[in-house]
């Protein structure tokens, strides 16, 4: 048991698209370590991802992380399995004040990450021990111990929500096909090679 470093990087494009730079600075991290890449984006109250959307989307996941979830939408999107990397445009609200249908629809990503130990594993999860705070130092001590990047299998479950009654809880099954179907799940699941 131990703590694995990674890094979360997110970003904010309601409204503007990145300026130069931005998604750059996902590229130290993407190099050495896992990245959980998160955006807040996208026009409200669409069912699918617009072009905007997937443009930053796939840009950000060109860098190199393990998955991209973003949100803003307010209504759960569509999925896709963009160079095999996991991409969710929107999860919807899992608690809101918004009281249409829509706006009380949610899917909680689980994503679970799978590592060999080895040399190499037990260096980083040393290392993890020490990068606990924000803004620490680990980044630069894993270049300076000449860390490879870990090699991770990564499998992803949905769990749909349904917030109304005003408060949250598991969709009933109806719900639930009907969120799996938006989101495109099982498609995206064969895609990037996970079998449903």
């Amino acid at each position: 048991k131990g703590h694995l470093p990674v890094a979360f990087c997110s970003w904010h494009y309601t409204g503007r698209n990145p300026a130069p730079g931005e998604l750059e600075r996902m590229d130290d991290f993407a190099k050495v370590m896992p990245v959980f890449a998160f955006v807040h984006m996208g026009a409200e109250y669409n069912k699918t991802a617009q072009p905007g959307q997937v443009s930053i989307a796939h840009a950000i996941a060109d860098r190199g992380p393990e998955f991209v979830i973003a949100n803003n939408p307010h209504w759960v999107q569509n999925t896709e399995a963009y160079k095999n990397t996991l991409i969710v445009y929107s999860t919807g609200n899992f608690i809101f004040d918004q009281l249409d249908a829509e706006g009380m629809r949610s899917a909680s990503v689980e994503a679970s990450i799978t590592i060999t130990a080895d040399a190499a594993t037990d260096k980083w999860l040393a290392l993890g021990e020490q990068c606990m705070a924000l803004h620490d130092k680990c980044l630069e001590e894993a270049k300076k111990q000449q860390l490879p990047k870990v090699k991770m299998q990564k499998t992803f479950q949905i769990a749909v929500g349904d917030s109304s009654g005003k408060l949250t809880k598991k969709a009933d099954t109806t719900l639930q096909l009907a969120v799996l179907e938006r989101l495109q799940w099982s498609q995206t699941m064969q895609q990037i090679g996970q079998s449903q």
